[in-house]
């Protein structure tokens, strides 16, 4: 199975775990009170009998006894639901937990994916910081068009004044019309550079969001490749389990012997081995040499 497919093969029993556990929280008090109304109807069956003398044919007696069964059945099926939830909870937490096998080519793959991703991120961020810098030299700067707009205000309220003429007008708005296309021109650029820059943005956030995403994936094939390594340590220590502990009782039953005779063995060294802590950092650094986007 890929990594993809078995990630999200655990992500559907990780997920299908989550609405067990939230059905069988919400089962506990259907439970209580699926118990109160079956010792309630028993109860009920019981004084009835009691007054009927177990007539059969009595009319209460009937319809305490199908209350009494209905309760009964109700209590045995939301037991038995309780059981098979229990039980299937833990299936999933032994498959959750069963070793990983991935080839040496989902592996591959996935770094192929991986580094892909990546590649795509810094793209993008490149492009993103370029643009970035387009539309900051676009906005630097006052909007000619405020200060055309401001003066002609000013020659307005002059012509109504009786301090200016309709051809100062006219010559005003010919000299105004460069800038002002040029002003409008600019106001394009920048709203078309805001505009990329947002797509961009958009497209950085997805592209992060796609390396995210392969992160689980890592952890898989991390765990693929030590599940591997150490089915393949276990194998090699069994091989000299054996001709070791072979070895550790011929020394220790000759040094006896040789004390026994009066002699005195000599000395040997010591191999004092790594503590598990000391162990287990040590292959994590080889890992992480050997693997570096994966540890």
């Amino acid at each position: 199975m890929s990594a993809d497919k078995l990630y999200r093969s655990r992500l559907a029993l990780i997920g299908e775990a989550r609405e067990l556990r939230a059905e069988q929280t919400a089962l506990g008090p259907r439970l209580i009170e699926a118990g109160t109304r079956q010792r309630e109807a028993a109860t009920q069956l019981q004084n009835c009998t009691a007054r009927t003398r177990g007539d059969r044919e009595d009319a209460e007696q009937q319809v305490r006894q199908v209350e009494a069964d209905s309760s009964d059945e109700a209590l045995h099926t939301l037991r038995t639901r309780g059981e098979a939830i229990r039980a299937r909870l833990a299936e999933i937490e032994h498959e959750v937990h069963l070793p990983i096998a991935l080839t040496d080519k989902d592996i591959r793959g996935h770094l192929k994916a991986l580094d892909a991703a990546r590649q795509a991120v810094a793209k993008l961020e490149a492009v993103v910081s370029t643009q970035a810098e387009l539309v900051d030299s676009l906005g630097n700067g006052p909007d000619a068009r405020l200060d055309l707009a401001a003066r002609r205000a000013d020659l307005l309220a002059r012509i109504a004044l009786g301090e200016g003429t309709t051809d100062d007008l006219a010559r005003f708005d010919e000299a105004s019309a460069p800038k002002l296309r040029e002003a409008d021109a600019l106001s394009e650029r920048r709203e078309e550079a805001n505009a990329v820059s947002a797509v961009l943005a958009a497209r950085l956030v997805a592209a992060q969001q796609a390396v995210d995403d392969l992160h689980p994936l890592s952890r898989l094939c991390a765990e693929s490749i030590v599940a591997s390594e150490l089915a393949s340590a276990s194998q090699a220590w069994q091989s000299i389990a054996a001709q070791e502990i072979q070895a550790r009782n011929a020394l220790a039953g000759l040094d006896q012997v040789f004390r026994s005779l009066g002699g005195a063995p000599p000395a040997r060294p010591s191999f004092e081995p790594l503590t598990i802590t000391q162990a287990a950092a040590s292959e994590l650094e080889r890992l992480r040499s050997a693997h570096p986007d994966l540890f």
